[in-house]
């Protein structure tokens, strides 16, 4: 695909592609601010703690709006918003489901595929994906499909392909297709305000409160405390590693860093130039304050002491699949903290989520503010 360019999140790399090979030209910024913006939850699914072959938590920390729906409404709201018409295609019948993706193909489009993050995600936990992951199909050829993420292009035998499409029901072997069309400035920036109010109403009344600042404030009493939800209680002694290592993943890892708050920016000064509004630019400058300091805390969360294993989840997030090997390795390694330190650990972990709760909250009213909501 000539015109694949890596990107710091899936989803909003893939309608950047996308739209690009189609030839309007847009910013992952502009895509992540017009589909929908930016969040601050906590999730914790305790149902992975009852898979004794998985190992990780079930904890991260949400980065940005509609990252849990399941109905298309990412792609739907961005595609919708700037005026172009699509065509979304579900069965439960596995030829119906390959024709469809062929019919879009056939069409000479670039089709959205709906998949689960089982062999396609450079991801070490479902997490960051929600069980949940699309990708960009470019042609398929013999047994071979050929896709993108925000990682690369690679190439995947059509029937394990379509096994992960297959997967998750609530999905019905999705696709989508988009006509794109030139694009009028006044598209544009009715776009970019639909965006803009989205995320400052979602902070205001969340409509999953788990997903924004109140799961993010829930989640501080979490970390450490005696609920039988906390840290404490849920992963006593080495087992503090697996939600270290996933916020840390949540933070850091296919987010463009910094809980996506540097993406955001970008966006917000984007937006203040076309809309004529300095005031999104101060906004900016706040959030990507609050991404200095959340790239501080994943520093904080996942320190020298495991060092490789973060080295061996940035080689993963970057496409090297044979890194799960090496983590799973580097689990069985001696310990290096006692009960003491990790006790002291999560007390500090706590105080220091808790900070950016409070900045995070003060931060979503200037944003209110600026977008008029």
């Amino acid at each position: 695909m000539a015109n694949f360019a890596p990107g710091a999140h899936f989803e909003t790399a893939n309608v950047r592609n996308l739209l690009r090979a189609s030839g309007v030209e847009i910013s992952e910024a502009m895509c992540l601010g017009i589909g929908g913006g930016i969040a601050a939850g906590y999730q914790y699914c305790p149902s992975v703690q009852s898979y004794e072959t998985l190992d990780y938590s079930g904890v991260q920390l949400v980065p940005r709006v509609k990252l849990m729906t399941t109905n298309g409404a990412w792609y739907r709201d961005t595609f919708a918003r700037l005026g172009l018409e699509m065509d979304v295609r579900e069965s439960t019948g596995k030829k119906a489901a390959a024709a469809n993706l062929i019919a879009g193909l056939d069409a000479g489009k670039i089709v959205v595929a709906w998949t689960t993050p089982a062999g396609l995600a450079h991801s070490l936990s479902w997490t960051s994906t929600c069980g949940m992951y699309t990708v960009l199909v470019h042609s398929v050829s013999a047994d071979t499909v050929t896709y993108s993420d925000h990682v690369s292009v690679r190439k995947m035998d059509l029937t394990e392909f379509n096994a992960a499409r297959e997967r998750v029901c609530s999905f019905k072997n999705r696709t989508l297709t988009v006509n794109v069309s030139k694009i009028a400035e006044k598209q544009w920036k009715s776009a970019v305000m639909a965006g803009l109010r989205e995320t400052a109403g979602d902070f205001e009344k969340p409509r999953l409160g788990t997903f924004n600042l109140p799961g993010l404030k829930e989640g501080v009493g979490l970390v450490n405390g005696k609920n039988k939800r906390s840290w404490p209680v849920v992963f006593p002694g080495r087992n503090i590693l697996l939600p270290m290592r996933d916020i840390y993943e949540s933070i850091e890892l296919g987010t463009g860093a910094g809980l996506m708050r540097p993406l955001y920016a970008a966006f917000l000064d984007e937006a203040s130039a076309l809309l004529g509004r300095p005031e999104l630019g101060a906004v900016a400058e706040s959030y990507k304050g609050l991404a200095k300091q959340w790239t501080e805390f994943a520093e904080f969360i996942l320190p020298k002491p495991f060092a490789e294993t973060k080295k061996a989840m940035k080689k993963l997030a970057n496409g090297d699949l044979s890194q799960k090997e090496k983590l799973a390795a580097l689990r069985k390694e001696p310990f290096p903290w006692d009960a003491a330190k990790i006790e002291s650990f999560v007390a500090e972990a706590a105080d220091r989520m808790g900070a950016l709760y409070e900045r995070e909250l003060a931060v979503s009213k200037e944003l209110a503010a600026a977008a008029g909501k």
